[in-house]
């Protein structure tokens, strides 16, 4: 079988929406290695994206050849059913909410990954444009593959219930994270050079993901305010525009010396950092899934995240839960955690067993039972 992926993702973004299409294409070549897998994706210029293409396959990476496929590589994407069809692919798979024109007049059979609705359940935190632009390919997606993938049963949900998608069209298939974090915890001396690295002197409190709103980080610094001063709140997140406001949060809350922003960590650190955290922070107000949940289950931490949403479908019995508008619960509930040696074990043992669903052998079999189900249907 060959089998096609709209691959900007892959090759040109750097968080959650790019790790799932880097370890979902890397699962499967590996996993099911008889198959022929091919990435499609606009130029590629980033030297992260060139390691990448050169890693799984530099022939496997089909990129635009013309004037006009270069210049304007959001028009190639739409209409790349004439070059899938020379490339002889039998499946195309879009990672994220799109797939191109005219697949079924071509014969080709397709599925497409939605990873969330939030841009409908929170257009606050979207222009218009986007909005619109979002809701316009998602329609088309939904309506013209043969199957649909949603990440979690929260967005199986939203797909029936804003977008009136039919149940039997839908399935859901977790997602995994990076092997190097299903290798379990790092050791200790990893866990000793990593805090030497970025000088972190006491028990700390982790965040890792975007620096914006929807993330909750003011609560979650708001809730530290009220643990106390015993740990520093070690935020991890790439520089934007929204670190401002973080920071003058952490001025008005008087915690200059116990908030630290990190804002260039290598992917490869972060296992450590995970290990070493006494407690990993999601509080976030509504995700499609939360990748750094399961990487810091994985590394056998006890999570915090909130209420509702994803949230209890991902972390299980691994996570204790918080109303994410509420700093004091926040700040309540650390203090648990870290006070009472026996919950924090029975978090970790439940992560040990919560994670079980999103090993890459599990999640990679049931996605592959999907491309199956479709080229037999």
């Amino acid at each position: 079988m060959i089998i096609g992926y709209d691959a900007k993702r892959v090759f040109h973004n750097w968080r959650g929406l790019g790790n799932y299409s880097r370890d979902l294409v890397t699962g499967l070549k590996n996993y099911f290695p008889d198959n022929k897998y091919l990435l499609f994706s606009p130029p590629i210029k980033d030297e992260r994206g060139e390691i990448f293409a050169e890693e799984f396959g530099n022939s496997n990476v089909i990129t635009p050849e013309g004037f006009l496929g270069k210049q304007f590589p959001s028009v190639w994407r739409r209409n790349l059913s004439n070059i899938l069809q020379k490339n002889k692919v039998d499946l195309f798979h879009g990672l994220s909410h799109e797939i191109p024109y005219g697949l079924r007049k071509k014969g080709i059979k397709s599925i497409v990954t939605i990873h969330d609705l939030i841009f409908l359940r929170y257009p606050e935190y979207f222009p218009w444009i986007d909005r619109k632009v979002y809701l316009s390919k998602i329609k088309h997606s939904i309506k013209e593959a043969d199957q649909i993938i949603a990440i979690c049963d929260q967005t199986k949900m939203d797909l029936i219930n804003f977008l009136n998608v039919p149940e039997s069209k839908i399935n859901v298939c977790y997602q995994s994270c990076h092997e190097q974090y299903q290798r379990g915890p790092a050791d200790s001396l990893q866990v000793d050079m990593i805090k030497a690295k970025y000088k972190l002197t006491k028990n700390y409190f982790l965040y890792v993901g975007a620096l914006e709103e929807r993330k909750n980080i003011l609560n979650l610094i708001e809730g530290v305010s009220h643990f106390g001063y015993g740990h520093d709140l070690i935020i991890v997140g790439r520089e934007n525009s929204y670190k401002k406001e973080i920071e003058l949060k952490i001025k008005q809350m008087n915690l200059d010396n116990n908030v630290k922003i990190l804002t260039n960590v290598p992917t490869e650190d972060l296992p450590a950092l995970y290990t070493g955290a006494e407690v990993f922070c999601f509080p976030s107000f509504f995700e499609g899934f939360g990748i750094p949940i399961i990487e810091a289950m994985f590394c056998e931490t006890p999570v915090l995240t909130s209420q509702g949403s994803c949230f209890p479908e991902v972390g299980g019995s691994g996570a204790i839960y918080i109303d994410p508008h509420k700093p004091f619960q926040i700040g309540k509930a650390l203090y648990e955690i870290t006070n009472d040696q026996s919950l924090a074990e029975s978090l970790k043992l439940g992560a040990k067993e919560q994670v079980k669903k999103f090993t890459s052998s599990r999640t990679n079999e049931e996605l592959y039972k999907v491309y199956l189900q479709v080229m037999q249907g």
